[in-house]
């Protein structure tokens, strides 16, 4: 058995170079640094595991603090709570003496107790546990003050950003944060705090960079690069060359199919690879690409499930924003029509579409933002209605290449 855990990362020191530069203003061609970044890739697709392994390390390198936060890990909370907890820590991280006093901090927490931490007080001029509280330390100056103590430029990574426009306090938070980097960019001649944002859905991502009354509006947004046969390449070489005879080594080219079918997920292809050694098929590359199907068809048909307790309307709305993306307007005129002529019930109108997207929403299809922009909440949505010609096309093409190396 292969064990995924002691396989050792796949880096991207190459992308990671270009985007610090980018973002440290070391780039002429870009001003993401100032503006900010945002990336999109849909989820599971590797880019958390590039930002902490390789992205983090290379900023920091380069002589800037890097302060992440992922408000994915915990739904429950506010963004706002987490991205002003992140630069709470990289505070007292990044002070010295002051580490003691976090240390205290949560003791004091943990204890339910209040209390002041006199050093971080005498030491910035405001209390740690204010910070991106209600009348108490804004974002901009916790930030200031942490740019201030070090002489460095700060790196500001929010992974999964689109949770901060769920609320109006985390949209509020986004506010904050832009007047954070005007004030720490305005005079300087290098950006001294950069922000850089993903989203798994272009959607997501859009809505924060695309609309004049949002705080980002005019910021750089690139696709984020998704993993190919290099990434194939250090699979076959790190996880398999030093466990397999050369006779038994699957093709890359399977490998890579397998891939493209799990929608370039490294997870995803590792528990194939699992699942291959031990099927019957003699060619492993087969018996991967064999696995990886069957583990999409069981993908499938769980999303076929919970599609299957939709209505006509419901699954209509879905439909329309798969196959106009980013263009979608739900309550539009000409997407009202197409949900008549969809569903054959001419009687719809914009109040049952709010109760259709309503339930969409709650059952995690769609994704709403605190000022009512929706989009699609994963891809794998869209992938489940064009599944079948697509993977029928990428099998044949396997079987293809397969055949043709055999002759």
């Amino acid at each position: 058995m292969i064990i995924a855990d002691n396989d050792p990362i796949y880096h991207r020191p190459e992308l990671a170079q270009r985007l610090a530069a980018m973002l440290l203003g070391n780039d002429p061609l870009s001003g993401a640094g100032r503006s900010g970044l945002f990336l999109s890739a849909p989820r599971r697709t590797g880019k958390s595991t590039f930002l902490r392994n390789d992205l983090i390390p290379t900023v920091e390198k380069a002589g800037a603090i890097a302060i992440y936060v992922d408000l994915w890990a915990d739904k429950t909370r506010d963004a706002a709570d987490l991205i002003a907890d992140a630069i709470r820590d990289a505070l007292a991280a990044h002070t010295g003496r002051l580490a003691r006093g976090l240390r205290a901090l949560q003791r004091i927490k943990k204890a339910g107790a209040k209390g002041e931490l006199a050093g971080f007080k005498g030491e910035f001029g405001f209390e740690l546990e204010t910070i991106g509280q209600p009348h108490g330390t804004t974002l901009a100056k916790a930030l200031e003050a942490l740019h201030r103590r070090l002489d460095k430029p700060v790196v500001l990574i929010i992974d999964e950003a689109q949770h901060a426009l769920s609320t109006e306090t985390g949209a509020d938070t986004l506010f904050a944060l832009k007047a954070a980097r005007d004030a720490l960019n305005l005079a300087a001649k290098k950006p001294q705090l950069a922000i850089l944002a993903t989203g798994s859905a272009r959607g997501k991502i859009a809505d924060m960079v695309m609309r004049r009354n949002q705080a980002f509006y005019g910021a750089s947004v690139e696709t984020f690069p998704p993993l190919g046969e290099p990434f194939v390449q250090h699979l076959l070489s790190r996880m398999l060359s030093h466990r397999l005879s050369k006779d038994r080594m699957p093709a890359a080219s399977r490998l890579m199919g397998a891939f493209q079918m799990l929608g370039s997920r490294p997870e995803d292809l590792r528990k194939a690879i699992h699942d291959g050694l031990v099927r019957p098929e003699p060619d492993l590359g087969e018996a991967i690409v064999a696995a990886a199907q069957e583990q999409r068809g069981l993908a499938l048909a769980e999303l076929r499930k919970q599609l299957g307790v939709l209505n006509n309307l419901q699954l209509a709305i879905l439909k329309r924003m798969v196959k106009l993306g980013d263009g979608a307007q739900p309550f539009s005129q000409d997407s009202v029509e197409y949900y008549r002529n969809d569903t054959g019930n001419q009687r719809i109108n914009p109040p049952s579409v709010q109760k259709a997207l309503d339930v969409l929403v709650a059952s995690g299809f769609v994704w709403r933002s605190s000022r009512g922009v929706y989009a699609l909440d994963d891809v794998t949505v869209a992938e489940f209605f064009y599944d079948e010609a697509v993977q029928d096309s990428l099998l044949r093409e396997l079987n293809l290449r397969h055949d043709s190396k055999l002759t």
